[in-house]
């Protein structure tokens, strides 16, 4: 009858360097990984800076125009380029509205205004 052989169990330092070699090579590439990561973040934010920079020449330029067309001396100018004058003082009429309450029915109020020269 032949002899059965023991079957050998490979000892844990045979995988001990596979595994170390993996996990050096793994942590090497998420390292590279990360740094060219950062850098794109850096360009991203360089590109945002240099953006907001000219978005805020343009809110300078735009405030510039807004308070040239709105001068009093231009609006005048642009009156009376259309005709328009200033009223004479007899010709100005003011309207008041007084409130008075109309009707009340179920518990609710209707207002309305009546003109008054």
């Amino acid at each position: 009858m032949p002899r059965a052989r023991k079957k050998r169990i490979p000892s844990p330092a045979f995988l001990l360097k596979p595994v170390a070699v993996s996990l050096i090579i793994a942590g090497s590439l998420s390292l590279i990984w990360m740094k060219t990561r950062v850098m794109e973040v850096r360009y991203e934010i360089a590109e945002l800076e240099q953006q907001r920079v000219q978005l805020l020449n343009v809110q300078k330029d735009l405030l510039s125009q807004k308070s040239q067309f709105s001068s009093p001396a231009r609006i005048a100018m642009r009156a009376s380029r259309l005709g328009l004058t200033v009223p004479d003082r007899e010709n100005v009429y003011l309207v008041k509205y007084q409130s008075r309450v109309v009707a009340v029915a179920n518990h609710s109020k209707k207002e309305a205004g009546t003109p008054r020269l």
